[in-house]
């Protein structure tokens, strides 16, 4: 994706999103787009539809938040949602699937990393920061992307009832710490990330799925087929 392709993407956002959003203004998406050009340069930027997550869910129907740190850096990986990959090979996938395994013995894996099934239900998987320089992690947390993500935390944490929320990392439980209102009565559950999980303690304290599981059946997972391109509204500003 080139910076064009992700100044056209905002265009796909729908517009119930963009009401829990007064405050996003053009210039302050013309200036996140210009710092993302500027981090990568003329490097190729992913994922191709950073904003998937939020045409899969409406604000209206979130029920759980998923929230991890930024996009898999990896030519192909990233599929605009949190954790969701084309296949189950990714590290973190890996770990996310042995809770859901360990459980409830017996579940079998899907092939597919997709967790568009989880969107369905409601569950927003957002990343704080919604690109990434192919090949570099972290390469564009500090461009501006948490203005934009932590102003959906502030909408949906101010909803009555509030989504559950689940932060899985450092950088996720900083970004929520960050970004919740004050006074705002969300449930929280966190975690440590789950790629190089080496001593086993994402969710060593509990199973935030077995907790949540009147919320969601994270279990009904299936071989997703390929997203198919996003088409745009109307311009944002317009």
């Amino acid at each position: 994706m080139t910076g064009a392709e992700l100044a056209a993407a905002f265009d796909t956002i729908p517009h119930a999103w963009r009401a829990c959003l007064p405050g996003w203004t053009a210039p302050a998406q013309a200036a996140l787009v210009a710092a993302v050009v500027a981090a990568s340069g003329s490097r190729p930027i992913a994922p191709a539809d950073p904003f998937r997550a939020l045409r899969l869910v409406a604000p209206e129907d979130v029920r759980v938040v998923v929230f991890g740190q930024d996009p898999y850096p990896g030519a192909g990986h990233a599929d605009g949602l949190a954790f969701s990959a084309p296949t189950a090979t990714r590290p973190s996938l890996r770990r996310i699937f042995d809770v859901l395994e360990a459980d409830r013995p017996g579940w079998t894996r899907p092939r597919s990393g997709r967790l568009d099934a989880w969107a369905r239900q409601g569950v927003l998987l957002l990343n704080p920061t919604l690109t990434v320089e192919v090949g570099r992690k972290n390469s564009h947390t500090a461009v501006g992307w948490q203005a934009f993500t932590g102003g959906i935390v502030r909408a949906l944490a101010l909803r009555t009832p509030p989504p559950t929320f689940l932060a899985w990392g450092a950088q996720a439980i900083a970004f929520l710490q960050d970004n919740l209102p004050a006074g705002a009565n969300a449930p929280v559950l966190t975690t440590r990330h789950p790629a190089n999980d080496f001593d086993r303690s994402f969710m060593a304290d509990g199973s935030h799925f077995a907790r949540t599981a009147g919320l969601v059946d994270w279990w009904a997972l299936a071989d997703e087929v390929p997203a198919t391109p996003p088409q745009a509204e109307i311009s944002w500003h317009n």
